[in-house]
Protein backbone atom coordinates (compact mmCIF):
# COMPACT_ATOMS: atom_id res chain seq x y z
CA UNK A 1 0.00 0.00 0.00
CA UNK A 2 1.47 3.39 -1.13
CA UNK A 3 2.19 5.97 1.67
CA UNK A 4 -0.69 8.24 0.18
CA UNK A 5 -3.30 5.52 1.32
CA UNK A 6 -1.81 5.01 4.16
CA UNK A 7 -2.79 8.48 4.79
CA UNK A 8 -5.92 8.82 3.52
CA UNK A 9 -6.62 5.82 5.55
CA UNK A 10 -5.46 7.24 8.72
CA UNK A 11 -7.24 10.69 7.83
CA UNK A 12 -10.71 8.90 7.53
CA UNK A 13 -10.29 6.77 10.44
CA UNK A 14 -9.72 9.89 12.77
CA UNK A 15 -12.67 11.53 10.61
CA UNK A 16 -14.93 8.66 11.29
CA UNK A 17 -13.79 8.53 15.06
CA UNK A 18 -14.52 12.55 14.97
CA UNK A 19 -17.70 12.25 13.54
CA UNK A 20 -18.89 9.81 15.63
CA UNK A 21 -17.79 11.57 18.92
CA UNK A 22 -19.31 15.02 17.49
CA UNK A 23 -21.62 15.30 14.76
CA UNK A 24 -24.89 14.32 15.98
CA UNK A 25 -26.20 11.23 13.69
CA UNK A 26 -29.51 12.62 13.45
CA UNK A 27 -28.50 16.54 11.89
CA UNK A 28 -28.38 15.76 8.22
CA UNK A 29 -27.98 19.20 7.88
CA UNK A 30 -24.04 18.93 10.12
CA UNK A 31 -23.28 15.73 7.92
CA UNK A 32 -23.66 18.04 4.28
CA UNK A 33 -20.81 20.12 4.84
CA UNK A 34 -18.56 17.79 6.71
CA UNK A 35 -18.88 15.16 4.06
CA UNK A 36 -18.74 17.56 1.40
CA UNK A 37 -15.41 18.43 3.23
CA UNK A 38 -13.88 15.25 2.83
CA UNK A 39 -15.27 14.51 -0.59
CA UNK A 40 -13.31 17.62 -1.97
CA UNK A 41 -9.90 17.61 -0.09
CA UNK A 42 -9.88 13.57 -1.01
CA UNK A 43 -10.91 14.02 -4.90
CA UNK A 44 -8.36 17.38 -4.76
CA UNK A 45 -5.37 14.88 -3.20
CA UNK A 46 -6.55 12.34 -6.09
CA UNK A 47 -5.89 15.20 -8.41
CA UNK A 48 -2.70 16.25 -7.80
CA UNK A 49 -1.77 12.43 -7.62
CA UNK A 50 -3.40 11.92 -11.11
CA UNK A 51 -0.89 14.44 -12.51
CA UNK A 52 1.93 13.39 -11.01
CA UNK A 53 1.47 10.44 -12.36
CA UNK A 54 1.79 11.24 -15.99
CA UNK A 55 4.88 12.84 -15.00
CA UNK A 56 6.33 9.42 -14.23
CA UNK A 57 7.98 6.91 -16.49
CA UNK A 58 5.65 3.87 -17.14
CA UNK A 59 6.32 1.18 -14.58
CA UNK A 60 5.28 -0.06 -10.92
CA UNK A 61 5.26 3.14 -9.43
CA UNK A 62 3.40 5.03 -11.74
CA UNK A 63 0.91 2.42 -11.86
CA UNK A 64 0.89 2.69 -7.58
CA UNK A 65 0.25 6.61 -7.86
CA UNK A 66 -2.75 5.63 -10.66
CA UNK A 67 -4.57 2.67 -8.01
CA UNK A 68 -3.84 5.65 -5.31
CA UNK A 69 -5.56 8.40 -7.92
CA UNK A 70 -8.38 6.09 -8.53
CA UNK A 71 -9.29 4.72 -4.63
CA UNK A 72 -8.87 8.02 -3.48
CA UNK A 73 -11.44 9.29 -6.09
CA UNK A 74 -13.62 6.46 -5.29
CA UNK A 75 -13.25 7.61 -1.57
CA UNK A 76 -14.42 11.61 -2.29
CA UNK A 77 -17.07 10.26 -4.82
CA UNK A 78 -18.81 8.35 -2.22
CA UNK A 79 -18.60 11.13 0.65
CA UNK A 80 -19.70 13.74 -2.06
CA UNK A 81 -22.77 11.70 -3.22
CA UNK A 82 -23.32 11.24 0.66
CA UNK A 83 -23.17 14.85 1.55
CA UNK A 84 -25.50 15.20 -1.39
CA UNK A 85 -27.87 13.39 -0.19
CA UNK A 86 -27.77 14.65 3.28
CA UNK A 87 -28.98 18.27 2.32
CA UNK A 88 -31.46 16.40 -0.15
CA UNK A 89 -33.10 14.62 2.80
CA UNK A 90 -32.66 17.18 5.39
CA UNK A 91 -34.59 19.56 2.85
CA UNK A 92 -37.15 17.00 2.08
CA UNK A 93 -38.05 16.38 5.91
CA UNK A 94 -38.30 20.58 6.25
CA UNK A 95 -40.68 20.58 3.47
CA UNK A 96 -38.00 23.01 1.66
CA UNK A 97 -37.77 23.32 -2.44
CA UNK A 98 -34.68 21.52 -3.89
CA UNK A 99 -31.98 23.82 -6.02
CA UNK A 100 -33.80 27.26 -5.28
CA UNK A 101 -30.55 29.02 -4.89
CA UNK A 102 -27.23 29.49 -6.49
CA UNK A 103 -25.54 27.19 -4.16
CA UNK A 104 -27.92 24.47 -4.32
CA UNK A 105 -27.76 25.00 -8.41
CA UNK A 106 -24.11 25.01 -8.86
CA UNK A 107 -24.27 21.92 -6.46
CA UNK A 108 -26.00 20.09 -8.09
CA UNK A 109 -24.68 20.49 -11.60
CA UNK A 110 -21.39 19.54 -10.12
CA UNK A 111 -22.51 16.54 -8.65
CA UNK A 112 -23.64 15.15 -11.98
CA UNK A 113 -20.27 15.88 -13.59
CA UNK A 114 -18.82 14.25 -10.59
CA UNK A 115 -20.23 11.05 -11.19
CA UNK A 116 -20.06 11.24 -15.38
CA UNK A 117 -16.28 12.66 -14.27
CA UNK A 118 -15.55 9.07 -11.99
CA UNK A 119 -17.12 6.91 -15.01
CA UNK A 120 -14.50 8.12 -17.61
CA UNK A 121 -11.32 8.15 -15.35
CA UNK A 122 -12.51 3.81 -14.75
CA UNK A 123 -13.49 3.51 -18.22
CA UNK A 124 -10.06 5.16 -19.15
CA UNK A 125 -7.97 3.34 -17.03
CA UNK A 126 -5.74 0.71 -18.75
CA UNK A 127 -5.37 -1.48 -15.67
CA UNK A 128 -8.95 -2.02 -15.78
CA UNK A 129 -9.10 -2.17 -19.89
CA UNK A 130 -13.06 -1.04 -19.84
CA UNK A 131 -12.31 0.81 -23.23
CA UNK A 132 -10.32 -2.18 -24.64
CA UNK A 133 -13.43 -4.73 -23.52
CA UNK A 134 -15.44 -2.76 -25.92
CA UNK A 135 -12.98 -2.10 -29.02
CA UNK A 136 -13.02 1.64 -28.19
CA UNK A 137 -9.22 2.01 -27.06
CA UNK A 138 -8.88 4.55 -29.96
CA UNK A 139 -10.96 6.84 -27.90
CA UNK A 140 -8.58 6.30 -24.87
CA UNK A 141 -6.63 9.58 -25.27
CA UNK A 142 -9.83 11.74 -25.49
CA UNK A 143 -11.77 10.05 -22.33
CA UNK A 144 -8.87 10.84 -20.49
CA UNK A 145 -8.62 14.30 -21.60
CA UNK A 146 -11.88 15.10 -20.83
CA UNK A 147 -11.65 13.22 -17.58
CA UNK A 148 -8.95 16.00 -16.24
CA UNK A 149 -10.85 18.68 -17.73
CA UNK A 150 -13.87 17.77 -16.62
CA UNK A 151 -12.02 16.42 -13.11
CA UNK A 152 -10.63 20.17 -12.33
CA UNK A 153 -14.13 21.63 -13.45
CA UNK A 154 -15.66 19.47 -10.40
CA UNK A 155 -12.76 20.54 -7.95
CA UNK A 156 -13.70 24.42 -8.84
CA UNK A 157 -16.94 24.08 -8.73
CA UNK A 158 -17.08 22.36 -5.32
CA UNK A 159 -14.66 25.01 -3.58
CA UNK A 160 -16.83 27.95 -5.28
CA UNK A 161 -19.75 26.20 -4.46
CA UNK A 162 -18.93 25.97 -0.45
CA UNK A 163 -17.54 29.77 -1.11
CA UNK A 164 -21.20 30.86 -1.95
CA UNK A 165 -22.77 29.55 1.63
CA UNK A 166 -20.10 30.57 4.22
CA UNK A 167 -22.39 33.47 5.32
CA UNK A 168 -25.23 30.62 6.32
CA UNK A 169 -26.60 31.88 9.78
CA UNK A 170 -26.17 28.29 11.35
CA UNK A 171 -22.08 28.99 10.63
CA UNK A 172 -21.77 32.57 12.15
CA UNK A 173 -18.80 33.83 10.55
CA UNK A 174 -20.42 37.09 10.05
CA UNK A 175 -19.68 39.51 7.02
CA UNK A 176 -16.39 39.76 7.66
CA UNK A 177 -15.81 35.96 7.81
CA UNK A 178 -17.43 35.49 5.00
CA UNK A 179 -15.52 37.66 3.01
CA UNK A 180 -12.63 36.28 4.14
CA UNK A 181 -14.02 32.41 3.51
CA UNK A 182 -14.83 33.69 -0.45
CA UNK A 183 -11.30 34.93 -0.86
CA UNK A 184 -9.48 31.74 0.69
CA UNK A 185 -11.55 29.50 -1.09
CA UNK A 186 -11.46 31.63 -4.43
CA UNK A 187 -7.86 31.96 -3.88
CA UNK A 188 -7.22 28.11 -3.36
CA UNK A 189 -9.44 27.23 -6.55
CA UNK A 190 -7.73 29.37 -9.05
CA UNK A 191 -4.34 27.76 -7.70
CA UNK A 192 -5.45 24.58 -8.02
CA UNK A 193 -6.48 25.21 -11.50
CA UNK A 194 -3.25 26.95 -12.61
CA UNK A 195 -0.85 24.16 -10.92
CA UNK A 196 -2.75 21.81 -13.24
CA UNK A 197 -2.78 23.27 -16.56
CA UNK A 198 0.61 24.75 -16.48
CA UNK A 199 2.19 21.31 -15.34
CA UNK A 200 4.13 19.81 -18.42
CA UNK A 201 2.28 16.73 -17.97
CA UNK A 202 -0.91 18.27 -17.97
CA UNK A 203 -1.11 18.01 -22.01
CA UNK A 204 2.06 16.00 -23.05
CA UNK A 205 1.08 12.35 -22.47
CA UNK A 206 -2.18 10.65 -22.91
Amino acid sequence: MSSSLVAIAGSACFGLWMTVHFVPPNNLFAWHPLLMGAAIGSCGASSALGVRARAMAPGRARLVTLWSHLWLNAFGTVCWLLGFFAIYANKNKLGKSHFSTTHGTIGMWSTLALVVTFALGVASFNALGVLARFGWTAATRRVKAAHRSLGLFVIFAGMFTASLNTGHSSIGYGAGGKALSDVALGVAASALVLAAVSTPAWSTKP
